[in-house]
């Protein structure tokens, strides 16, 4: 939820796979307001390939102040538009 008394559902997605080099995976991620129409890019974090990418790239965007900030002004603009 996007507050405490608010009923706005919050969805995050990734999008992930070999960067060009393929040295990497890089991984995009994008929020939304649960069935809205507004999608918004937040971030890229690149991991190195190998096992548990899924959990790597979560941590990786959870321990990113500029993921947390982004995702911070997207739920402001969202609720800019209410």
């Amino acid at each position: 939820a996007l507050g405490i008394n608010s009923d706005k559902i919050l969805e995050v997605s990734v999008d992930y796979g070999a960067a060009l080099d393929r040295d990497q995976i890089t991984a995009n991620a994008w929020a939304r307001e649960q069935n809205g129409v507004i999608k918004g890019f937040i971030y890229t974090v690149h991991v190195a390939p190998g096992e548990n990418e899924q959990e790597r790239i979560v941590e990786e965007l959870n321990s990113c102040d500029a993921f947390l900030s982004n995702l911070t002004q997207f739920v402001a603009m969202l609720d800019q538009q209410q």
